[in-house]
């Protein structure tokens, strides 16, 4: 079957499905916490290549140089989107741990040398007796050429819920666990020293601190995804000059900003609640703005109407 066939057959009800499929998957996800990080990860890495296909589907009837353009720009640019967030929904071991507390505060990290840019990670527990309770701590870091500080909040929230049906009911919100992006002042020297500042409303007035690898894609990558969306924009007037007009600018922009706010904004406590929000902000933000740059370059490089000849 041609891809034009295809679209043409699922066209009238793909989006109305899609939209029922993924506002189902988020309503089930909230009733069934256990579910909700596995939801989350199928959303955040799967939402960018559904985005990649629809767009195929749309410009089938553009040409297959078109076609395959757009398979090849938004394929990669999702792979991108992809990557950052995989790293940050399964994140791997951490280079090195330790524990910090009011009566041993001090403490060093072990990082490869030569290490710029990092994630500290602080976990800990708010000192409870039942009800809500908020702690906080800040951390500094040295030996790097400078001094750093990290500081953050831990929380313990109940949340009470009723229905006309049902019994009330209560359910406890944690997060205990904060990711701090670092750019050191110099690149490491392979040892970070620590030390706990100050220490509230936790348990044991302690934190435990992690060093992991930088989530974020670097240079080369941010490079490559404007070299993609230059290529998107190209496709989108071609496909427009062949009445197949696709805003695959803004497409593309979704499905790489989604994996990127992931892996900047990810709480390891609620990945539901990031991937939600990411939704929204590459919608609307990345959506937005490669939705101006490819109509902006579909009406700049339109076809002009040749002049009628000059009356002799």
């Amino acid at each position: 079957m041609a891809w034009s066939d295809l679209a043409e057959r699922i066209g009238p009800w793909r989006n109305g499905a899609l939209l029922v499929l993924l506002i189902g998957s988020l309503v089930l996800a909230f009733q069934f916490p256990e579910i909700r990080p596995s939801v989350a990860a199928a959303v955040a890495l799967g939402m960018p290549v559904v985005i990649v296909i629809l767009g195929a589907l749309r410009v089938a009837d553009a040409g297959r140089l078109v076609l395959i353009g757009w398979l090849l720009v938004g394929g990669a640019a999702a792979a991108i989107g992809d990557v950052a967030a995989a790293r940050a929904l399964f994140p791997d071991a951490p280079w090195d741990r330790v524990r910090l507390q009011a009566d041993a505060p001090e403490g060093r990290l072990s990082v490869p040398e030569g290490t710029r840019h990092l994630i500290v990670e602080v976990r800990g527990r708010a000192r409870s007796s039942g009800g809500d309770a908020e702690g906080s701590y800040e951390i500094q870091l040295s030996g790097v050429g400078g001094a750093v500080a990290v500081e953050g909040r831990i929380s313990r929230v109940i949340r009470s819920a009723s229905g006309r049906r049902t019994s009330p009911s209560r359910s406890v919100e944690l997060h205990e666990t904060e990711l701090h992006h670092v750019a050191l002042p110099s690149p490491s020297p392979g040892q970070i020293e620590l030390r706990l500042a100050e220490v509230e409303g936790l348990r044991h007035d302690r934190v435990d601190v992690a060093a992991r690898p930088n989530l974020l894609p670097g240079v080369p990558e941010l490079g490559a995804l404007v070299l993609l969306a230059l290529a998107a924009a190209f496709l989108e007037v071609r496909a427009a000059r062949a009445h197949a007009w696709t805003p695959l600018t803004a497409a593309l922009g979704v499905a790489a900003a989604l994996g990127l706010y992931v892996a900047l904004r990810i709480d390891p406590d609620s990945p539901l609640v990031t991937v939600i929000a990411a939704i929204l902000v590459s919608i609307v933000a990345a959506g937005g703005a490669g939705l101006l740059i490819g109509v902006a370059a579909v009406w700049l490089f339109r076809p002009r109407s040749a002049s009628p000849p000059a009356d002799g």
